[in-house]
């Protein structure tokens, strides 16, 4: 599937600022603001949560304590600020409606120290983790453009660790990073569910991110792809479940020298996941190295073909126990599965040993398959420990009451001499 981003993403958001930019934006306000238009707002770090409108006509409804903004279609939403180096924290929950962008960080100079996207229902064309540091050159005088545009990785648009969560709804494209000479810290794009028409990226549209993880776990995605332009250090790329048609390490070929990954590629293909096709891609204008990456692959998981070559690939078999699938690397022992010490830790009961109803396995087993476990525990018996009775003997009880008794007698016979004397 060819694709030209950042084309596509200029134009998107082009006709959404054309005719609104103005002088309105408050930098040293927290309270949520929009340029004139009604299609640009700026949340200035204030948490807000997009929702349907209450007409129900297209567009969303901007939500933050104490306030709301109601905005079209092709607005575009910034979590962080404008023109401001003020460092700002940023928190968006897209719950319906639909606009053209969302944006973790701010526009031009901004400082997010971090950012955090959920996209639960609705409608995005483009989510992205970072800021936008050249999306508009005329705004009336009041732009700030990020400083070193040379070097985005000293670049006055900074975002800070960027965490996206896609648990339902509709998106084209998911970016972790920023735009243009822009700088994007650590990213975590989380897909549970929803669809993505277009494309997930570690990186921005361009700009400098540092390390990228992607985890799939459900949805249904077109394409998974390390970086679209600029830069990136790492990609971590995990898919354990949902549908993608197309997984690229690098970057496609549409992107050729206007991409840089400079660091180490990790995929994983799992249990629960359907993927088409796995391809190097590019990085840069050459062909992806097989030294630059690595992969474990579950052979069940890929519906159609991997141009991996078999000698790169690791593979990744399915270790059932008690119902619950994970996935282990061919070679590995049963006790490299994450989170072996819970699997094996229950309160009142010692873990004797795993088994497939034939054979007894412990976790030193080498797995080399796939293959479906029970556990075995041992309950644990409380121990009892004699205790010293304190509670005085019968015999002691009656000694005791006894002595009392001759002591009141000789007592009264001593009180009755008295009264004789004194007669």
């Amino acid at each position: 599937m060819k694709k030209t981003f950042i084309k596509t993403f200029v134009l998107a958001l082009g006709v959404a600022f054309a005719y609104s930019l103005s002088n309105g934006v408050n930098a040293t306000s927290n309270t949520p603001c929009q340029l004139s238009g009604k299609n640009v707002v700026f949340a200035n770090g204030t948490p807000i949560t997009i929702e349907a409108r209450d007409d129900n006509q297209a567009g969303a409804k901007v939500v933050w304590a104490g306030g709301s903004i109601i905005v079209p279609e092709n607005a575009t939403i910034f979590g962080g600020k404008h023109n401001s180096d003020e460092a700002v924290t940023s928190s968006i929950i897209i719950k319906g409606g639909k606009v053209a962008n969302v944006f973790g960080g701010g526009m031009h100079k901004s400082n997010t120290t971090s950012a955090k996207i959920t996209m639960q229902s609705g409608e995005v064309d483009y989510i992205m983790g970072g800021g936008a540091a050249y999306l508009i050159t005329d705004c009336g005088g009041e732009c700030t453009f990020p400083k070193n545009v040379e070097d985005s990785k000293k670049s006055d648009c900074k975002t800070g660790n960027v965490e996206i969560n896609v648990t339902g709804g509709k998106v084209t494209n998911v970016l972790g990073g920023g735009e243009s000479y822009s700088d994007t810290d650590n990213v975590s794009i989380n897909i549970s569910n929803g669809t993505i028409t277009g494309a997930v990226m570690g990186s921005g549209s361009n700009g400098n991110t540092d390390n990228a993880k992607i985890l799939v776990t459900g949805g249904n995605i077109a394409t998974i792809q390390s970086a679209n332009r600029g830069f990136l250090t790492s990609s971590d790329i995990k898919v354990y479940g949902g549908e993608v048609n197309e997984i690229i390490l690098g970057t496609d070929d549409n992107t050729v020298t206007a991409a840089k990954i400079e660091g180490q590629i990790s995929i994983e293909v799992g249990y629960d996941a359907k993927v088409n096709n796995i391809k190097k891609g590019k990085n840069g204008s050459a062909d992806l190295s097989d030294d630059i990456y690595s992969a474990k692959i579950l052979e069940s998981a890929i519906t159609g073909k991997s141009e991996l070559p078999k000698e790169k690939v690791k593979n990744l078999y399915q270790v059932v126990i008690d119902d619950i699938v994970y996935n282990l690397e061919e070679g590995k022992q049963l006790k490299d599965i994450e989170g072996y010490d819970s699997i094996t830790n229950r309160d009142g009961y010692t873990f004797k040993y795993f088994t497939d109803g034939i054979k007894n396995y412990d976790g030193n087993t080498i797995v080399n398959g796939h293959i479906t476990l029970k556990t075995v525990f041992e309950k644990v018996e409380e121990k009892t420990t004699d205790k010293k009775d304190s509670t005085p003997k019968t015999g002691s009880v009656d000694t005791v009451l006894y002595a009392s008794l001759i002591c009141s007698v000789i007592a009264l016979g001593g009180i009755y001499t008295v009264k004789k004397l004194v007669k």
